[in-house]
């Protein structure tokens, strides 16, 4: 047939052209918004499952809102760490009835009372200081109970001895390990009311556990009172009952205290904070939604801990490490007037 041979006109030969650049574009554009699409979906669900994920933090924000109840169990935890703080301050200040009694500088420090004297109570500043710097920090490889019971069990054990000690020599010795006790036992004290505390009431449980440091000052002027004062029982009992809040703390913290569910978690110990996290929460008396293990896989992933092993730093580069990032220029001026405040 004459018109199968027939070429088309220019016209018609480009609008054919210009049709299929058309219809190549529009499939390339579906095709780049069906994989959008897809994209979004799969964002869309992260953000989602990240929504649903809850934190530690959450949790217990929650379960404190939630239970309208008086949280006996959970105020037991408080305030037996409350009182881990009132026997640091009964064992620094029992000094200062100490070196005042007669008896006891008649026994003890004899005719070189300033001297003897000033050697005892450095003994135990400094032994603080060693242990606030080397056994404290301790905590967040060991974790902050073991370590608080750890330094309450030796600020009693120095603290009960220290009765029976024969010279100012042996006495100033088991103060100084009372001394390594009360600094080890600060640090993962506060550490652990903060982590166990709902983020909006962290300051409030914060500063019922710092007041109980004044409890400690009222009960160690007490039995001084009633030890100098009114029945002179003499400076050996004055001493043992000054150790007493620390033994009692031991055993309250013990049966009471949990470990950090955070430390737990980060430490790739993720069952187990999840147990004590909800632990945490039914001594709220809050039972309904549990934390599930899904939720603490999330936000501490194990793949990350494996990581972080890998790179294992030795005791003293952390402890070195982890000084020097207070001391960054974003926060030197906060940390240095941390510490006047604290020195003054």
């Amino acid at each position: 047939m004459w018109w199968k041979a027939q070429k088309d006109p220019p016209v018609v030969s480009s609008l054919k052209q210009r049709i299929r650049s058309e219809q190549k574009d529009y499939s390339s554009i579906n095709h780049s918004q069906a994989q959008g699409t897809e994209k979004d979906k799969i964002e869309s669900i992260a953000m989602e499952d990240e929504r649903t994920r809850r934190t530690i933090d959450d949790h217990f924000q929650n379960a404190y809102y939630a239970s309208q109840h008086i949280k006996f169990k959970y105020w037991a935890i408080m305030l037996s760490l409350g009182m881990a703080n009132s026997s640091d301050a009964s064992e620094i200040l029992c000094l200062s009835y100490l070196l005042s009694d007669e008896g006891f500088e008649t026994n003890m420090l004899r005719s070189n009372a300033s001297l003897l004297g000033g050697v005892l109570a450095s003994a135990v500043f400094f032994g603080m200081l060693l242990g606030g710097l080397v056994v404290g920090t301790m905590g967040d490889a060991m974790g902050r109970r073991p370590m608080l019971i750890m330094g309450l069990s030796l600020n009693a054990v120095a603290g009960i001895a220290s009765a029976l000690a024969p010279n100012i020599f042996v006495m100033s010795f088991l103060r100084f390990v009372a001394g390594v006790g009360i600094g080890a036992s600060v640090p993962p004290l506060f550490t652990l009311v903060t982590e166990l505390s709902p983020p909006s009431h962290r300051g409030l449980f914060i500063t019922i556990c710092a007041s109980f440091w004044m409890i400690g000052s009222i009960y160690v002027a007490l039995v001084a009172l009633f030890c100098f004062q009114f029945w002179y029982t003499g400076w050996r009992v004055f001493a043992l009952l000054s150790a007493l809040p620390s033994a009692i703390s031991v055993l309250f913290i013990s049966n009471l205290a949990p470990e950090s569910p955070r430390f737990l978690a980060v430490h790739n110990k993720h069952e187990e904070a999840v147990t004590v996290a909800n632990y945490v929460t039914q001594s709220m008396d809050y039972h309904d939604d549990e934390l599930q293990l899904e939720d603490v896989l999330y936000h501490y992933p194990p793949a990350q801990q494996e990581q972080a092993s890998l790179g294992h730093k030795s005791y003293w580069e952390e402890f070195v490490s982890s000084v020097g990032k207070l001391y960054m220029p974003s926060l030197t001026n906060t940390t240095i007037g941390l510490q006047i405040a604290w020195f003054g």
